[in-house]
């Protein structure tokens, strides 16, 4: 019984021994290069501030693509004193292109963007006593954009969003991103 105990630790660390053996021997893997980004260099976010009510960021920069197409940015604002709601919004727009899919990509990102800040338009009846009763900030929403990635057949949009809810304790932050693969980005 011991003999059959020796052999089969003997065997264990010699399957052990082969494995680590084989492992090493596999080639290692290697990362493929970096695709060339194209795009503008954008300002460093400012330091943060110690202030308890939600600030805007700065206005995103134009990023250009080859073959005359820009990423620019587009705003919203509205603000409604009545229906105690505030909305600060930035979202890019692709501009040098009637093709299909740049017109769709676009439509893509202004409907994420409505969708996000229309729950703020129309607060309820109990939103507004609330408000009245105990006067706080508004319905917050602020909506701001990075180029993360512009090739020629990858776009990647990171989007930043910020609400605040009347009588909430405070704001929720959320990340988006709305990343495109296809060939045509750039046409």
């Amino acid at each position: 019984m011991t003999r059959t105990i020796f052999l089969t630790l003997i065997g264990g660390l010699l399957a052990f021994t082969a494995g680590i053996v084989t492992v090493q021997s596999w080639p290692k893997p290697t990362t493929p290069a970096a695709p060339k980004i194209d795009i503008t260099e954008q300002p460093p976010p400012p330091a943060p501030e110690a202030e308890a009510e939600i600030t805007p960021e700065p206005v995103p920069s134009e990023v250009v693509l080859r073959d005359g197409l820009r990423v620019v940015p587009e705003e919203v604002h509205l603000k409604s004193e009545r229906l105690c709601y505030e909305i600060d919004v930035y979202y890019p727009q692709i501009l040098g292109s009637d093709a299909l899919h740049i017109n769709g990509l676009n439509n893509r990102i202004r409907r994420f963007v409505a969708d996000h800040y229309r729950w703020a338009l129309n607060p309820s009846k109990a939103e507004l006593r609330r408000f009245k009763a105990d006067p706080e900030p508004y319905n917050l929403v602020n909506i701001n954009y990075n180029v993360v990635l512009a090739n020629d057949s990858i776009l990647s949009i990171f989007f930043f969003t910020e609400d605040y809810y009347i009588g909430a304790a405070h704001s929720a932050i959320r990340s988006h991103v709305i990343t495109t693969t296809s060939r045509r980005i750039v046409s």
